[in-house]
């Protein structure tokens, strides 16, 4: 077990052989001077509680090459993979990865400081549960909210394709049900082969036409509200022939069939629940991205 407290600097440069383990555990010194190729001599290291105040560059005389010890995230980090397989995976230890991220911080490397922090949580996702995985997914385990942004755009923009080809099948129809009611014309009604979006006669009385495109950033930013969720919706039922024991339609009504019959339409009810999807993805995006940027989600 390592216990030791040097005063100034650690050099650990041009080692050369091979090491089964090297440690550092409960180590502190003022300044670390390294190379990457000197750490690679070992098969494991052990660095929990290994303190340091800064990593600094070699001292050279004047006319010798010279020295700088790795600061880049590439190099930090598989430094500090190459600890003991139990530090790791089976308990692992943050403080080597907490270690390093403050120091860069101080150095201001801020950067790098990010990166290092999101290989410290990849590495404990691999050994977490799945809704630490998505996190990082979704916004980089909190270094990169902005992802939230464009995870919220790549949805809108789907989910507007597939509202779209809802509209062309005629699932999206008025909201008002006076106006369903009131209209007689059969090429409205998707019962009669008709379609609500392209509905001659509804848009002659003003009633406010069908946009995917705005429908869909409609239910991806709730705290925005620009009528289209108002005035359309999916229809989850419809005129039937028949239906089955639980209410879903068997076969849709022909053009002119007076049949009263109603029933689950299993695509609207689809698009329907996809709606719903969306709505609450945007709830999830929107708060995780203001808990992320006021503070409220701590990173590391």
């Amino acid at each position: 077990m390592s216990l030791s407290n040097i005063g100034g600097r650690l050099f650990y440069l041009a080692v050369e052989g091979e090491l089964h383990s090297f440690s550092l555990r409960a180590t502190t010194v003022r300044a670390l001077v390294d190379d990457v190729s000197s750490w690679m001599v070992a098969r494991e290291l052990i660095l929990d509680g290994f303190r340091y105040d800064r990593i600094i560059d070699a001292d050279v005389p004047e006319g010798r090459e010279d020295h700088f010890s790795p600061t880049d995230a590439e190099s930090r980090i598989a430094w500090l993979s190459r600890q003991r397989e139990q530090d790791l995976k089976v308990h692992f230890k943050p403080q080597p990865w907490e270690q390093l991220i403050k120091v860069l911080r101080d150095m201001g490397h801020q950067e790098i400081a990010k990166q290092v922090a999101i290989a410290k949580q990849e590495q404990i996702r691999k050994h977490k549960f799945i809704f630490h995985a998505k996190y990082g997914a979704l916004c980089r385990y909190g270094y990169r909210p902005g992802i939230l942004i464009a995870w919220a755009l790549g949805v809108a923009v789907v989910w507007a394709a597939i509202f779209k080809v809802g509209a062309d099948m005629g699932v999206m129809a008025p909201t008002d049900r006076h106006i369903i009611e009131d209209t007689k014309d059969a090429t409205c009604r998707p019962e009669g082969g008709g379609n609500w979006t392209t509905c001659a006669s509804l848009h002659s009385h003003g009633y406010p036409a069908f946009d995917p495109i705005v429908y869909s950033f409609d239910l991806i930013l709730p705290v925005i509200s620009t009528q289209q969720t108002k005035d359309w919706a999916p229809l989850t039922t419809r005129g039937c022939k028949s239906v089955n024991r639980f209410g879903v339609c068997q076969s849709h009504a022909d053009e002119g069939d007076n049949s009263n019959v109603s029933g689950y339409w299993p695509l609207g009810v689809a698009i329907w629940l996809l709606a719903r999807s969306e709505n609450l993805a945007g709830w999830i995006f929107g708060l995780m991205f203001v808990a992320i940027v006021s503070g409220l989600i701590k990173k590391d």
